[in-house]
């Protein structure tokens, strides 16, 4: 897996979907763990995606404060900088009881998710090795 790293944020001040020099220095300079962390978050984008729909449509606030923490998170981890703004205000914003105002953050945070997945397919960043553990 390769990825791109020129894509820009248009609603979070041009912050990459991936920047990969932050990528490696989160996983201390190894590039396969780089790689896996940012699989493991894209892997768990289904998951996420339902959770926040769910929570949205019932009003559960508290659920999807859960489900954007654990994304700010893991892109904080993977180099997905623009993902993590994202989810971190929407986070913060919900926590305010500031719902009116995060609905648009939410959506932005959908559309970070879409465009790491098209920087994920597209780029030339991380190369991904054959099938190996995280701590290989």
């Amino acid at each position: 897996m390769s990825v791109a790293k020129d894509s820009r944020s248009a609603g979070l001040d041009g912050l990459p979907a991936y920047d990969r020099e932050l990528a490696l220095e989160r996983a201390g300079g190894d590039a396969v763990r780089a790689a896996r962390y940012l699989e493991m978050l894209l892997g768990a984008f289904g998951e996420a995606r339902e959770g926040l729909a769910t929570g949205a449509r019932d009003g559960n606030w508290p659920d999807m404060q859960r489900k954007l923490h654990t994304l700010a998170g893991a892109s904080l981890y993977c180099g997905a900088t623009a993902l993590h703004g994202a989810a971190q205000r929407s986070e913060a914003m919900l926590k305010e009881g500031r719902v009116a105002e995060a609905r648009p953050m939410l959506d932005l945070v959908l559309e970070e998710m879409a465009r790491l997945e098209t920087a994920a397919r597209e780029g030339a960043g991380v190369e991904m090795p054959p099938d190996q553990g995280v701590d290989a």
